[in-house]
């Protein structure tokens, strides 16, 4: 079952509300570990802290609809595919003492 929690993080004061690719992933594997369903991001704009509020399952897509080096999409299903090869390695590989 899924929790009712959020991740947070914050950006640099200034910087945009947008997070990057690499950021949007780092959070939705650490939030599928968790099952964490929200992500939220804050930066500090002219004195004040904005803040961005994301759904996971959102986040492999661009959140400014473009497709650049910077905010481009990854793909989910390859993800978590990745991710249970990666576990089973560790369950047949690695035993504990």
């Amino acid at each position: 079952e899924l929790s009712d929690c959020a991740s947070f993080k914050m950006r640099p004061p200034g910087a945009s509300l947008e997070p990057s690719r690499e950021e949007r992933l780092d959070v939705y594997l650490e939030n599928l570990m968790c099952d964490i369903t929200k992500a939220v991001w804050g930066s500090q704009q002219k004195g004040e802290v904005a803040w961005r509020v994301f759904n996971t399952a959102d986040l492999p897509e661009s959140p400014s609809g473009h497709n650049g080096a910077n905010d481009a999409r990854f793909d989910a299903g390859l993800v978590r595919d990745q991710g249970q090869r990666l576990l089973h390695f560790l369950r047949q590989r690695c035993h504990t003492q």
